[in-house]
């Protein structure tokens, strides 16, 4: 599939494909033009448009455990991310940062092969390893732990740039702490270095201010001074990627490094507060305006244009507007609103056009032929609000800092000041973010669909010719759009069969190239329990026929207590399996791990 205006007379012809992951914060099923935005997102759409769409791509409902899940292609409890970066004194599977004993891509992907490499990665104590692994499909004996040792067959440079986040838990402020406990003892406290990536710069902890973010590092060095004026986070992460490309290339040509790369571009935006740089408010200007007809309507178009690009059916009925939503026409500063949904949107067009920035430079360089890239949301859209005076707890204590010319940052939803500027800190609440995830349920840390589905793209112009095609993919005029589930776990194993790397038979169902369709999988968070089982989804109590009903407007339970139990079951043997506990996590005595007797399970 390869671009009409693209030239590439220097595409590096080998075999080797570079692969790029880019994970976008908070963004909802439909922020993109791609998938039925009003937003504008003319680079991710080329994507798409020369690309896969999917339909039913399901990530874990909130950004720590997901990004655990990409990293290690585990759930996100065997990977020691069970909730988010705090350790809940429960056992590895809650205590807040990666497990030593689980592999990362990144290191799956830069070994070499050597066994005494990936030796010191004990399969035999990851969680549940011994009834199935990750995921429970099939024993990890002695015979499968010596596979494991010669995955890495193929080294790979490996490149990050952007929000880790599954490091533990420390306050904003205290980088030197993060950095002094990865170098000295990194079980505690990884760091991107320490698991696999040779270069890194970006963020160790989980949001901030895109003008001067907390805990920012290049390597094993934290950048400590100021940054300077017209410094904005996520043009740094889009800006640094290219660079990275760049040093790729410099050192191909030189002849001393001629290996394929992996980066991860793990981007702070959208996320769920508004902040936008001064210089770049005209963006902002493009939007104002565009939602003053209100989050009921801006859900009628997306949901139309959904349908009409074939994303969904049309039989998939739209969602009542969110309980806790007022309806517009009784919303008193509708001007604010509009402001604040501008803001986010600017902030989806500013990463977007940062992504350009990636794919010219891997145009430049003559590697984007022979480059897969990934596009992905690691939860739906956030409905986490902020009071006007802050919620006087952990968001004024992170996020009410200086800015770089020493004002207070003013952290709260005052209807009286505009949304964006460097020394506000405000959220666009729940009503947009249930416009966000049209035409879904409900919204991040939820695992109902609108907690959990994603726009997924995979570009990839050297591998998928025009014309192939397969029943699960409908092809138009703007692509192929794929409507077969998948779940997060499904990158790691897909990047290591793509880079010719041995898939470790741990790792969820794949097999030697070949893809095997899950139809059941299972989550958890928080107590937010969900099974699926082919079409059906339960949820708690709550039981729907997704192929039919994916909105979730028609609770079948009632209607089929066999099956509720049934699957209800297999959930609590999921959860023993990859160590899920009850909420509120409670220590259970030395040994115990069965959760079937669990009451709320039934």
């Amino acid at each position: 599939m390869k671009d009409d205006d693209d030239d590439d007379e220097d595409e590096d012809d080998d075999d080797r494909t570079n692969i790029i992951i880019i994970l976008a914060d908070d963004l909802g099923y439909s922020d993109l033009g791609c998938y039925g935005s009003e937003i504008h997102t003319p680079n991710i759409d080329s994507l798409a448009y020369d690309g896969i769409r999917f339909g039913q791509m399901y990530n874990c409902a909130r950004c720590c455990p997901s990004r655990a899940s990409l990293l290690t292609g585990s759930y996100p409890h065997q990977a020691g991310i069970g909730h988010m970066v705090r350790d809940a004194g429960v056992g590895g599977e809650y205590q807040g940062y990666l497990r030593r004993d689980v592999m990362t891509i990144a290191e799956l992907l830069g070994t070499t092969g050597d066994d005494d490499v990936v030796s010191e990665y004990r399969s035999s104590d990851i969680v549940g390893g011994g009834e199935g692994g990750r995921g429970g499909c099939g024993e990890d004996d002695d015979e499968d732990r010596g596979e494991r040792g010669t995955t890495g067959t193929k080294g790979y440079a490996t490149f990050m740039v952007g929000k880790w986040h599954v490091g533990g838990e420390y306050p904003p402020d205290a980088s030197p702490e993060w950095i002094r406990d990865a170098m000295s003892h990194e079980d505690v406290h990884p760091t991107p270095n320490t698991r696999g990536f040779d270069e890194f710069y970006g963020t160790l902890g989980g949001g901030g201010s895109y003008y001067r973010p907390p805990s920012l590092v290049r390597d094993g060095n934290v950048i400590e001074e100021i940054p300077p004026d017209g410094y904005y986070y996520t043009d740094a992460i889009n800006d640094e990627a290219c660079s990275m490309i760049e040093r790729v290339h410099e050192r191909r040509m030189g002849g001393g490094d001629d290996r394929p790369f992996f980066m991860y571009v793990a981007h702070a935006a959208p996320h769920w507060y508004v902040i936008i740089r001064m210089i770049l408010f005209h963006e902002i200007e493009s939007y104002t305006g565009k939602y003053m007809c209100g989050w009921d309507k801006i859900r009628e178009r997306r949901h139309a244009r959904l349908i009409e690009q074939n994303i969904i059916p049309p039989s998939w009925k739209c969602s009542p507007r969110d309980e806790r939503s007022p309806p517009w026409d009784s919303v008193s500063n509708k001007e604010w609103e509009d402001a604040r949904m501008s803001c986010y949107a600017a902030q989806i067009t500013i990463m977007d056009r940062g992504i350009g920035r990636i794919l010219t430079k891997l145009r430049e360089t003559g590697m984007y032929q022979n480059t897969v890239i990934l596009f992905l949301s690691d939860n739906g859209g956030c409905a986490e609000y902020l009071k006007e005076n802050g919620d006087g707890g952990h968001f004024t204590e992170n996020y009410g800092g200086l800015t770089r010319d020493g004002r207070r940052i003013r952290v709260g939803n005052d209807q009286t000041l505009r949304p964006g500027d460097e020394d506000t800190f405000m959220s666009y609440g729940l009503s947009w973010a249930n416009a966000s995830n049209t035409p879904f349920r409900l919204f991040k840390s939820f695992v109902h669909e609108g907690g959990i589905s994603t726009p997924f793209i995979v570009h990839w112009p050297k591998a998928v010719p025009s014309g192939q095609h397969d029943r699960n993919v409908i092809i138009n005029d703007r692509g192929r759009i794929c409507h077969s589930p998948w779940i997060l776990m499904d990158i790691v194993a897909t990047c290591l069969d793509i880079a010719g790397v041995r898939v470790p038979p741990d790792m969820m169902e794949v097999r030697d190239g070949k893809w095997k369709l899950v139809r059941r999988r299972c989550d958890d968070l928080r107590g937010e329990e969900r099974s699926r089982d082919g079409d059906h989804d339960l949820h708690g109590w709550e039981l729907y026929n997704i192929e039919d009903d994916r909105t979730e407007l028609h609770d079948l339970a009632s209607e089929n207590r066999d099956r509720v139990k049934r699957m209800a079951r297999e959930w609590s043997e999921w959860a023993s399996r990859v160590g899920a506990k009850p909420w509120p996590l409670k220590p259970l005595p030395d040994g115990e791990r069965d959760w079937s007797n669990v009451p709320w399970l039934w």
